[in-house]
């Protein structure tokens, strides 16, 4: 009786095969080429590396101005919270970054970018929280108190959303996670300085 199973015949990419070992190699080959395309973006801790990715709620918050972003981003930590208090821990991160990425983020600027890979040169890094005189110029001075305040009030709920991430990954056990995220708030508080490099 023949042996039927597909199970026991190597599979197209079953690198004992001539094919598959080719593949295998090409395979190599090409994610050597992208990890050399991405340096920058692998150096960023994996909560910086999320605003990429997001979804809904997020990307809305993005565009409302930073007064209005705040108390919505501040709901979503709290979601972030409940989740922490029931040791759920890997919503709470979700929640957490989520808040993060309402002000500090990467952004994929080539809507092609699935079929070529990501690629350094087309992220563009957006901190809503830089100083603001750039892009205000001619604001008034009250426009400008106010929007310092909230641009404040904003950096120090973000840092609360770092101590807050670094305690998920401690309670996930995940120790050397949360040493690196510790050790990485001033890079991700002031990871836009490194724009111009």
């Amino acid at each position: 009786m023949a042996d039927d199973n597909v199970l026991n015949d190597p599979g197209l990419m079953d690198p004992s095969t001539e094919f598959g070992s080719m593949m295998q190699h090409a395979i190599k080959l090409k994610g050597a080429q992208m990890e050399a395309e991405r340096r920058r973006f692998d150096s960023w801790p994996e909560f910086f590396q999320s605003t990429m990715w997001m979804r809904g709620e997020p990307l809305e918050l993005r565009k409302l101005p930073l007064k209005q972003r705040l108390p919505a981003a501040v709901a979503i930590k709290e979601k972030g919270n409940a989740h922490f208090r029931e040791k759920r821990f890997e919503q709470a991160i979700e929640s957490y970054e989520q808040a993060l990425g309402s002000f500090r983020y990467a952004k994929q600027l080539d809507p092609d970018w699935k079929k070529k890979g990501i690629r350094d040169e087309t992220i563009e890094l957006v901190d809503d929280l830089a100083d603001a005189d750039a892009k205000n110029g001619d604001a008034k001075a009250s426009d400008a108190t106010a929007d310092a305040e909230a641009r404040a009030a904003a950096a120090e709920f973000c840092v609360s959303c770092y101590n807050n991430l670094a305690a998920c990954y401690l309670g996930l056990c995940c120790r050397a996670s949360a040493v690196l995220l510790l050790k990485n708030i001033s890079l991700a508080v002031g990871i836009m300085a490194s724009r111009t490099r």
